[in-house]
């Protein structure tokens, strides 16, 4: 008896040391996936880097024109990147204020508008596959208040 108890305290003790090294495991992947989940992203944002650093360069050429074509090549290349990543921006125009998708910066009183609306776009916001990553800073437009309110 003593035997059979013996052997499965050392079956229990094994399987607490398996299951100890499963989740070390574990741990370590998740760990090194999350450092190295963005290593595609950051190669692709080096080649937009290495292009501003090339556009400066042509900066020192004191051609202006060629400076501002190679800054909107980048800037495109830079939008290009984050829609095949899924980052796209939100559209405002003629939009209803929404408070998850704008953030109010200031707001306009006008006689135009029966509930809130987006006026200015101050700063774009953007969402990554449909959910919020940042939200569009902007000027509201509110209906004037009546004189008897």
């Amino acid at each position: 008896l003593q035997k059979n108890v013996d052997k499965l305290k050392e079956e229990v003790l094994r399987q607490l040391a398996e299951k100890d090294n499963l989740r070390k495991r574990f741990e370590k992947e998740k760990e090194d996936f999350y450092q190295f989940a963005l290593s595609d992203l950051l190669k692709e944002l080096l080649g937009i880097l290495d292009n501003f650093e090339r556009a400066l360069q042509v900066s020192d050429d004191h051609n202006p024109a060629s400076f501002r074509q190679g800054v909107e090549m980048i800037y495109r290349q830079l939008q290009d990147l984050l829609f095949k990543k899924g980052v796209e921006p939100i559209e405002i125009k003629d939009k209803k204020f929404d408070p998850y998708l704008h953030q109010a910066f200031m707001t306009e009183e006008s006689d135009e508008v029966e509930e809130m609306q987006v006026g200015k776009e101050l700063q774009k916001g953007y969402t990554l596959k449909g959910r919020l990553l940042r939200p569009a800073l902007v000027k509201v437009i509110v209906p004037r208040k009546k004189e008897n309110e």
